[in-house]
């Protein structure tokens, strides 16, 4: 709760800042970022609360998803050796030091600095097929399809 609070301040600041900055530019923020989309949606005019609410269960929901992604992506590849071969060589083919000599900081640098994902074909390879088998949402509209397209 303490985390979600805090989130919520933040939010509160940052839509101050980008309301002043949209006063001072005369009209709608040219960012592209989610929250400046969503301040220029008629749908949050003067709605703050409701614009932070929707924020946080955007950032849960992405927090879910990888949540969901990496554990299902450990599961399977435990389970397939070939692939968790395939997976390690990848990754080390990339990397200037053995798995075992890497340190917590050092996995920082390689996953935030060095990208590691768009470095590893593999890797990505991994990822969409966990997501496709396993999709954080299973179903995200009402309609059916009930014949060929």
């Amino acid at each position: 709760m303490a985390n979600s609070d805090r989130f919520r301040e933040f939010l509160r600041k940052l839509i101050i800042e980008r309301k002043n900055n949209m006063k001072q530019e005369g009209g709608n923020q040219k960012s592209g970022d989610f929250l400046s989309l969503m301040l220029n949606d008629e749908l949050f005019a003067d709605k703050d609360e409701y614009l932070i609410d929707e924020c946080l269960t955007f950032m849960l929901a992405a927090t879910m998803t990888t949540t969901q992604l990496i554990n299902n992506g450990i599961y399977y590849l435990t389970k397939h050796e070939d692939k968790l071969s395939n997976f390690r060589k990848d990754i080390g083919g990339h990397l200037k030091q053995k798995f075992s000599e890497l340190t917590g900081e050092a996995w920082k640098k390689i996953i935030l600095e060095d990208e590691l994902l768009n470095m590893c074909s593999y890797l990505g390879y991994v990822v969409n097929e966990v997501l496709r088998i396993d999709p954080s949402l299973r179903f995200s509209t009402i309609h059916e399809i009930s014949g060929d397209c």
